[in-house]
């Protein structure tokens, strides 16, 4: 291998270097020891790069799919570092990561953000008092441009709220997709949980919170009711598997968008529920990763709902387990669940 001419593409073409036979990670620096972590390995140590003979370059070729994308970070000498070459980034629930995007990947997601639309408003940090969970939730509000509450009949509930507005701009994308006439002039709540691990795990009084509390008490705020209300779930991973529970338990959603949806807690019990509700009149549509994502038990998933009698649509991504994949394709899979929809009424 040509150190050398790794360095000198390094510095004029930045990292990681994508050939035809691979991709190559290159870090520059003094180091006892550099680890390749990222998505695909689940963030394991399990990775290490090589040292050039008498020079402080680091390097390490992986092969992947020629349409993926994933994070990643070097950890060196025990510390996580980005890759200071790469100019990619991705922010995630602990801070920022490198990027590598491959030649083939898609998304339409930064043009979509950046897109000249009408812009619709957010209420953010609204609080509920829930008896059931004896704590005060969070959630946010938004409005489409042009909400008249006369009209308004869709309202989409979006689980880890807070999330999809940090991290996929999801308001932008809301934006887009109701000016483009993809999806209807919707509503949509951003709920927050509290103790995530509990009530997005089958916890029924959180269950008992959304269906009995939040969902009249914002309803009879935002929608007048008088055309019947049309409602939508989405989520990712733990969210994606209770947008599936509400939906499924409560017969009040129409559509469910699960983002990589993760289905074993409590010994899988999801799927023991849905085998004894009536769910033909949900369309889903289920996004996962086939890098170290939940793809496995979304083919599981998708058997399921479809003997189910339900309408399923089902993509995969050449993705990992991250908000990278989820911000990325979220417009492809708003678009699945209201296919047919008159998305030009309210």
């Amino acid at each position: 291998m040509d150190i050398d001419r790794i360095g000198k593409d390094v510095l004029e073409k930045g990292s990681p270097i994508v050939h035809a036979d691979g991709v190559l990670f290159v870090y520059s620096g003094k180091a006892d020891s550099v680890y390749l972590v990222g998505d695909y390995n689940s963030w394991e140590r399990d990775d290490p790069m090589k040292k050039a003979p008498e020079k402080d370059l680091w390097y390490l070729k992986k092969d992947f799919p020629d349409n993926s994308r994933f994070d990643y970070k070097f950890v060196v000498d025990g510390n996580w570092i980005t890759d200071p070459n790469n100019k990619n980034m991705t922010p995630g629930g602990s801070g920022y990561n490198s990027t590598l995007i491959m030649p083939q990947y898609h998304s339409n997601y930064e043009r979509i953000i950046h897109s000249d639309v009408p812009r619709g408003t957010v209420a953010y940090n609204q609080d509920y008092f829930s008896n059931h969970l004896q704590e005060t939730m969070k959630y946010h509000v938004y409005l489409p441009f042009g909400y008249d509450k006369t009209a308004a009949r869709h309202i989409l509930y979006a689980l880890d709220g807070s999330d999809y507005l940090n991290f996929a701009s999801a308001n932008l994308v809301f934006d887009y997709l109701i000016a483009q006439g993809e999806i209807p002039k919707a509503v949509v709540v951003l709920v927050d949980p509290h103790e995530r691990t509990k009530e997005y795990t089958l916890y029924e009084p959180y269950y008992d919170y959304v269906i009995t509390e939040l969902l009249p008490f914002v309803e009879s705020r935002y929608i007048s009711g008088e055309n019947g209300v049309d409602r939508t779930l989405m989520g990712v991973s733990w969210g994606g598997l209770t947008a599936i529970y509400l939906a499924a338990n409560s017969n009040l959603f129409c559509r469910v968008l699960s983002q990589s949806g993760s289905f074993w807690p409590k010994e899988w019990l999801i799927f023991d529920i849905l085998q004894e509700r009536e769910i033909a009149h949900i369309r889903f549509c289920l996004q996962t990763g086939t890098i170290a994502d939940t793809e496995e038990m979304n083919d599981v998933m998708y058997k399921v709902l479809k003997a189910r009698g339900s309408i399923v649509d089902y993509m995969k991504y050449a993705e990992s387990h991250s908000w990278g994949n989820w911000k990325g394709h979220m417009d492809e899979g708003l678009r699945k669940v209201f296919e047919g929809q008159n998305t030009h009424e309210n």
